[in-house]
């Protein structure tokens, strides 16, 4: 039984990382109450202000059932068309038109850009698998990640997605 022991150690030290990062981490979003769209950054933060704060509510409203309610995720699809234009992406068939502030495209810096392309990536699969009968609650912490790593990028989080409280 020569090999057993190793296997047991890294089994163990695998549960002990386990255990430390997720009970010593918190999200952004569960510790803080949302921003007004006035707190954050002007510029790309601010254009965006209020598509991020609807995308926020939106996945509280998003529920646990096989199919979340059509007008969350109406306000969902109108968030993310203002994340697209402000990222220069290609709009969507139908779309309303973005508030003037929230065109033209990447002008953010590489973090700002980068979280927006990550919550818009989030809000996508959430629409993709709601279409084809496939949401799951699941995806909910994809938004949440998002929406934190927005916060963080815009210097709205005190405390980074992942960082051990206090």
């Amino acid at each position: 039984m020569p090999y057993a022991r190793p296997a047991l150690v890294a089994l163990t030290a695998a549960l002990l990382l386990t255990s430390c990062s997720s009970s010593g981490s918190r999200s952004v979003s569960q510790s803080e109450p949302a921003p007004a769209a006035s707190d954050f950054a002007p510029g790309a933060c601010r254009d965006v202000a209020q598509a991020v704060l609807a995308i926020h509510q939106g996945s509280s409203q998003l529920g646990t059932g096989p199919t979340p309610p059509a007008a969350v995720l109406d306000r969902l699809t109108t968030a993310q068309d203002v994340l697209r234009a402000k990222l220069g992406g290609v709009q969507r068939p139908g779309a309303a038109t973005p508030p003037a502030a929230a065109t033209p495209g990447p002008s953010a810096d590489p973090g700002v850009t980068k979280a927006l392309e990550n919550l818009s990536e989030a809000v996508g699969l959430v629409r993709i698998r709601s279409a084809g009968n496939m949401y799951s609650v699941d995806l909910v912490k994809d938004l949440t990640r998002g929406y934190d790593g927005v916060l963080v990028a815009c210097g709205l989080a005190p405390i980074p997605v992942g960082t051990p409280s206090p």
